[in-house]
Order: structure tokens, then C-alpha cells, then sequence
């Protein structure tokens, strides 16, 4: 993850990140297993939002 702020400490990998101006770039890495990715987003006095993927071997 990653939130263009070439100040940040925040780590690359994780499950939470902290955006900049209301922005968060995702990339998945597949893991070569089928099945279902679920990415959801949340924030103080937001709805929260959420996709989910099907994956194909």
C-alpha cells in the first residue's frame, strides 16, 4: 500500500494505512490459490466501503 507521501514511515505491507489526501494505492499479490479477495475501506464519519474479487487459478 502506499499513499504518495514521501514522508511517510508507514510500512509498505500491512492491513491499514493512513491516506493522503483521501488517496491509498493498492497492489495484491496473488497467491495462485482460487478463491475470494475481500478490500474494504473505512474512515471517521464515512460509510464503510468494500469489493470483493473472485480469483482464478
Amino acid at each position: 500500500m502506499d499513499n504518495g507521501a514521501l514522508t511517510s514511515d508507514e510500512p509498505y505491507k500491512g492491513n491499514k494505512r493512513t491516506t493522503r489526501n483521501g488517496k491509498c494505492l493498492i497492489i495484491v499479490q496473488a497467491s495462485g490459490r482460487p478463491g475470494e479477495l475481500i478490500l474494504g475501506a473505512k474512515a471517521e464519519g464515512l460509510r464503510h466501503g468494500e469489493t470483493r474479487i473472485r480469483i482464478r487459478s
